[in-house]
């Protein structure tokens, strides 16, 4: 009996730590944090963000976008992955909504008056909050670039004149 508790309990173990590495990663709270690259993602990370910029006070960077859209696809593999920009960053709780996914996500986008993708919002717990374009119109050419990454970090800081 002895030996049959201990090969049970030495076969729970592990499992039990699998489950509970797996509830942290999943749920966010490991590795969305600020001081942090990753991101929280959906309407549910985005309550998860809020709630911790809420009590920490972390400034928190909301993304909108969409898989389809060239701009977040461009967006994603140039100027969010720049280890200047990676580095600014790390003191921002950030989130990722792809709103039309899901009812909650429409919602939310809807509720903060996003019209297109992309569309960045910053908010200071002192509650200067704004959008952010990662984009800047260039009227001689009639299109729009991508903000250099000292441009686009600069937008921000200067947001609320920090």
């Amino acid at each position: 009996m002895i030996v049959h508790m201990t090969l049970s309990y030495n076969l729970y173990k592990p499992c039990l730590a699998a489950f509970l590495l797996s509830m942290l990663l999943f749920s966010g709270l490991v590795w969305a944090r600020a001081g942090s690259d990753e991101w929280y993602e959906g309407p549910d990370g985005y309550k998860q963000a809020y709630a911790q910029h809420q009590k920490t006070g972390d400034p928190l960077l909301l993304y909108f976008y969409a898989p389809w859209c060239g701009y977040c696809r461009k967006l994603d593999q140039t100027l969010l992955v720049n280890a200047q920009v990676k580095s600014f960053l790390r003191s921002y709780i950030k989130v990722r909504v792809y709103s039309e996914a899901t009812e909650a996500g429409r919602q939310l986008a809807n509720k903060l008056g996003v019209r297109g993708f992309p569309d960045m919002h910053v908010w200071y717990k002192n509650a200067c909050n704004g959008e952010v374009s990662p984009f800047r119109y260039d009227a001689r050419n009639d299109t729009w670039a991508m903000a250099s990454p000292s441009v686009f970090i600069r937008s921000i800081e200067n947001m609320c004149h920090r």
